[in-house]
């Protein structure tokens, strides 16, 4: 499934006039019900593939009852999910360790929101779980995350690594984080971030043909996707029926133009 963020142009109709002659222009739309003096309009899918990939090429005209060319100015806004990170200031109080592995103590401003922290270790290859903690004295401590994957391969042929550590919002004067490993990960570094998300908006497109094909010398999967109408995508969705954890590398493709022959 192919998703797109729904792309808005919101009109100001405070007109100024123009020389330039709409009959230049081969595909043309009409708009009507214009009560207000901004107005939003919703591009539909059919205009795309009529457009430059920058939607610079857009004109939107009016004709007064003298017979003029007026010219309407207008701006586009992409409705798709905003997300904001905020980096909260920290102090390092103490790192230590016993048989059940290093622990990471850390204190921030007490008004302060966090759901993010992202730590960085020496060590390039790991895979542990850690447990992340919250307390406002130091005594009493309460769980926020437990048995929480992080993860880190890096060799000739692969480079991946997942180490964010995201939770609910949560605040706390102090964060304890766990990591269970026998040898020392390294802490080198760590960010304490509170991560906000504005809900966007998204089409789904209709697929008018898949392929898929097993290409055995490469031992790669290619998928060929047709949609019925030229549209920018933001989203890829592939469903997979495989439950365990597993690593590709994926590379995404499009066709910009074709002759038939």
């Amino acid at each position: 499934m192919k998703r797109i963020s729904t792309l808005l142009i919101y009109l100001l109709f405070t007109c100024s006039y123009t020389y330039g002659q709409m009959t230049q222009y081969s595909y043309k739309r009409v708009i009507k019900g214009i009560t207000e003096q901004w107005h939003k309009i919703i591009l539909p899918d059919e205009l795309f593939g009529k457009l430059s990939p920058d939607l610079t090429d857009i004109k939107i005209f009016g004709i007064t009852t003298g017979k003029d060319t007026i010219e309407a100015p207008y701006f586009t806004r992409s409705t798709k999910q905003q997300i904001t990170s905020k980096e909260i200031t920290f102090k390092t109080l103490n790192t230590s360790h016993d048989d059940k592995g290093y622990y990471f103590s850390f204190e921030v401003p007490a008004a302060e929101t966090i759901n993010q922290i992202k730590p960085g270790f020496k060590k390039k290859n790991f895979d542990w779980t850690i447990k992340l903690e919250g307390s406002q004295n130091l005594n009493d401590w309460f769980t926020i995350a437990d048995n929480y994957r992080i993860l880190s391969i890096k060799n000739e042929t692969t480079d991946f690594k997942f180490t964010n550590i995201l939770f609910p919002n949560s605040q706390y004067r102090y964060f304890r984080l766990s990591v269970h490993s026998k040898e020392n990960p390294e802490l080198t570094v760590a960010s304490i971030e509170r991560q906000e998300i504005t809900a966007g908006t998204s089409r789904d497109y209709a697929i008018r043909k898949l392929d898929i094909q097993q290409n055995k010398e490469t031992k790669q999967t290619e998928i060929t996707i047709e949609l019925p109408l030229p549209v920018p995508v933001s989203q890829v969705k592939i469903a997979v029926k495989d439950r365990f954890d597993y690593y590709r590398p994926v590379t995404i493709e499009y066709l910009a133009d074709s002759v038939k022959y």
